[in-house]
C-alpha cells in the first residue's frame, strides 16, 4: 500500500499564508525556489529563535525522503533501470542536496531549526499556528485536523526543480504477504485479499481517516467528497512510479543516513556526500547481485 508512507505532500496552514499575504490555493509554489522564497517569508524570529517556522527543511535530510522525493523531483532516481548501478553522484543527486542546504540555512541554519523542534515540536506546531508548511504523507489530513478541528488545512504537491516534472519514487509504506509456510493457503489469502483489495476490508479501513486506497475504484467512495481537497490527492496518486528497491535497501538506508547527517550539519558538502554515498550504495547492490540466484 505505497499510498499509506510517503511523504509527497506539503501541508500548510492556511490562516499563516493569509496574514503573510500568500494564496497557495491560487498560487501554489511551482518550483523549489518559489517554495523556499515562501517559507522564507513565512519564518518569524525573536531574535535568534524562531517563533513560526516556514517549512520543516531540517526534517528532509532523512535519507529515504531524499531517495524517494528529493531525488525524483531533481529529475533523478535512485537506481538505473536495470537496478544494479546507483544514480547518487548524478547531478540531479548533487542538486537536491545543494537545495536542502540552501533552504535550511536561508530559514535560519539546522541548529535554530532543531532548537525550534525541541521547543515547539510536541504538539505538532502546525496545528497550533507556529509552522506553516510540513512534508507529510496521506494519514496526516485526519491526524492534524485531529489535533485542532477548526484547523483550515490545505494541502499541495511538492513542487520540483526548475524545468522539471512532479514525479515521487514511492518509496514507504507496507505491504501484506502470504507466508509460504502456512497451512492454510487459501483461508490466509482471502484475509489478504478482504483487507487489500475489497470495499469492506481495505476501503472501510483508509476512509476512515480520509486516505486513498490503492484500488482505484475504492477512491470513488462518496465518503470522500467530504475532502475538500481530494483532487490533490488523486493527483498525487498519479505522479508516483513504482521504483525497484532491492532487498538491500533497509541497509543502504542506514549506512547512508549518518552521511545525510553530516551534510545536514554542515559537516560536509553536498558534493562530497554525494560520492561517499554512491560508493557505499554501489557496494551493497553489488553484494547483492553477486549473491543472487
Amino acid at each position: 500500500m505505497v499510498t499509506a508512507g510517503d511523504w509527497q505532500f506539503i501541508y500548510y496552514n492556511r490562516d499563516l499564508f493569509k496574514r503573510a499575504g500568500l494564496d497557495p490555493d491560487k498560487a501554489p509554489p511551482k518550483t523549489w525556489n518559489e517554495l523556499r522564497e515562501q517559507a522564507v517569508k513565512l519564518t518569524q524570529r525573536t531574535g535568534d529563535a524562531i517563533t513560526q517556522l516556514g517549512y520543516s527543511a531540517h526534517m528532509e535530510f532523512a535519507f529515504q525522503h531524499y531517495a524517494s522525493n528529493w531525488l525524483a523531483l531533481a529529475g533523478g532516481s535512485f537506481l538505473d533501470k536495470a537496478a544494479k548501478k546507483v544514480q547518487l553522484d548524478r547531478p540531479e543527486a548533487v542538486a537536491a542536496l545543494e537545495y536542502l542546504v540552501d533552504t535550511t540555512r536561508a530559514l535560519g541554519g539546522y541548529p535554530a531549526l532543531a532548537q525550534f523542534q525541541r521547543e515547539h515540536g510536541n504538539p505538532h506546531p502546525l496545528p497550533l499556528g507556529k509552522q506553516a508548511m510540513e512534508s507529510r504523507g496521506t494519514p496526516w489530513w485526519f491526524t492534524f485536523k485531529a489535533q485542532q478541528q477548526n484547523l483550515d488545512l490545505g494541502i499541495m504537491l511538492t513542487p520540483p526543480a526548475t524545468g522539471k516534472a512532479v514525479r515521487f519514487g514511492a518509496g514507504d509504506g507496507w505491504a501484506y504477504s502470504l507466508p509460504k509456510a502456512s497451512k492454510v493457503q487459501e483461508q490466509a489469502w482471502k484475509a489478504v485479499q478482504f483487507f487489500s483489495m475489497e470495499e469492506e476490508g481495505a476501503g472501510a479501513f483508509v476512509v476512515d481517516q480520509l486516505r486513498p486506497s490503492p484500488v482505484k475504484k475504492l477512491n470513488e467512495n462518496a465518503v470522500y467528497k467530504q475532502h475538500p481537497q481530494w483532487n490533490v490527492v488523486l493527483e498525487m496518486l498519479t505522479k508516483n512510479e513504482a521504483w525497484t528497491w532491492l532487498p538491500v535497501h533497509d541497509q543502504i538506508v542506514k549506512d547512508l543516513q549518518p552521511i545525510m547527517n553530516e551534510v545536514r550539519d554542515g559537516k560536509t558538502a553536498p558534493r562530497t556526500a554525494s560520492t561517499q554515498m554512491q560508493e557505499l550504495a554501489q557496494r551493497r547492490v553489488d553484494e547483492h547481485w553477486a549473491r543472487a540466484k
